[in-house]
């Protein structure tokens, strides 16, 4: 992952975010190269995690939010739609993410504090 990361950055891509699905995500960009484990959710249907990820992640990034929280908070919402079946009925809205806005914003600063430490 990282390698692959690392090939794409070369190129030229600014942001590369890969999605191994339960092992969370990494990023790579000029100022970070790490992982972010996935939420704890029990599984009953994978599909769609992807594109409750990305969603989420665009949504969080269009209202100004740094790249850290956005992430923090997409795996949130690919956490959440594993729990229900199918795709479409498992997408979250904001009403459901916001049920868990203090876990994401504990996590983001975990990270962020880690981080000042390295």
């Amino acid at each position: 992952v990282e390698e692959k990361a690392e090939i794409l950055i070369k190129k030229g891509v600014k942001n590369v975010i890969i999605t191994p699905g339960p092992k969370g995500c990494y990023l790579r960009n000029h100022k970070y190269a790490m992982f972010f484990p996935a939420a704890d959710f029990h599984p009953v249907d994978t599909t769609g995690a992807a594109d409750a990820f990305i969603s989420a992640l665009a949504v969080c990034l269009s209202e100004g939010n740094d790249i850290i929280y956005a992430i923090c908070f997409a795996t949130y919402a690919a956490g959440i739609s594993i729990t229900r079946q199918g795709v479409q009925p498992a997408m979250v809205d904001r009403v459901g993410l916001d049920i868990y806005r203090e876990e994401i914003s504990a996590q983001y600063e975990k990270i962020i504090k880690t981080k000042r430490m390295e």
